[in-house]
């Protein structure tokens, strides 16, 4: 079986034309938004906004706030910055997206798929352990790839 890879991004310091100028010259078919909350005072990525964009260029957009930060664990690891504990804390909250994950994990062999988060650094973003546990349900054919 061939390799699939799964991209993710965040839009943290780029412009809405940076960005999907990323994602169309990666041949990403899907952007999947995972923040909890998909509302941005960066112009262009709200929800709307980036489904409009995507639909013109051809790209699907889909949001899944269920794989969002809870605003509870958000605020603990602003508070304390110890990715660690947010790491721990958000994969106890991520026990309960069993389904959400493994709907996902199919879409993702069907499509090339993006992760969508706000972070730059996909090392301080939830996004990077969605992406783990999706591979694991794939492991053998998945790559990640963080743009």
């Amino acid at each position: 079986m061939e390799k699939s890879t799964l991209f993710t991004i965040g839009y943290q310091g780029l412009s809405q034309e940076a960005f999907f100028k990323r994602i169309v010259s990666n041949g990403v078919e899907t952007v999947i938004d995972v923040r909890a909350v998909p509302h941005s005072r960066k112009k262009g990525f709200s929800k709307k906004g980036l489904a409009s964009r995507s639909g013109e260029l051809g790209i699907r957009y889909e949001h899944i706030g269920s794989l969002g930060t809870p605003e509870d664990i958000r605020k603990e690891f602003k508070a304390n910055g110890d990715f660690e504990e947010f790491t721990e804390l958000y994969l106890n909250n991520l026990a309960g997206e069993i389904d959400t994950i493994s709907d996902l994990s199919d879409k993702i062999m069907g499509s090339v798929c993006c992760l969508l988060c706000y972070e730059k650094a996909a090392s301080e973003c939830h996004r990077s352990i969605v992406a783990k546990e999706i591979a694991k349900r794939i492991p053998s054919s998945l790559k990640v790839h963080h743009l």
